[in-house]
């Protein structure tokens, strides 16, 4: 993918590793009682304004669950309860190795 900040595909992709990070550090600061989808979609696109849509932010959050970051729990058809993993805090306390995917700021 060229690194044009004119191309919108780039944009949309680093709008999309800044919520992954995003994503796990609003699931650290739950720590294990978890926390709604709606308050991560709250968090990343309201307070952040991160221009994704919710159903961007379900993906992110079903891709971080698959990558062990985090386990889900599906409350209503179209509401998740998602709680860290200890994969999950070793990433954000910089205990493990950050994939390329997320955008996790250097200490």
């Amino acid at each position: 993918m060229s690194d044009n900040l004119e191309n919108p595909k780039y944009l949309h992709y680093l709008l999309k590793r800044e919520a992954r990070w995003l994503c796990l550090e609003q699931l650290h600061q739950a720590q294990w009682q978890g926390i709604s989808q709606r308050v991560i979609e709250i968090a990343i696109i309201t307070d952040r304004k991160i221009n994704l849509s919710p159903k961007n932010i379900t993906n992110i959050l079903i891709e971080l669950k698959h990558r062990g970051y985090c386990t889900t729990e599906q409350l209503t058809s179209d509401l998740l309860h998602i709680t860290i993993t200890p994969s999950g805090i070793d990433l954000v306390e910089y205990n493990a190795e950050c994939p390329q995917a997320i955008n996790r700021p250097s200490l």
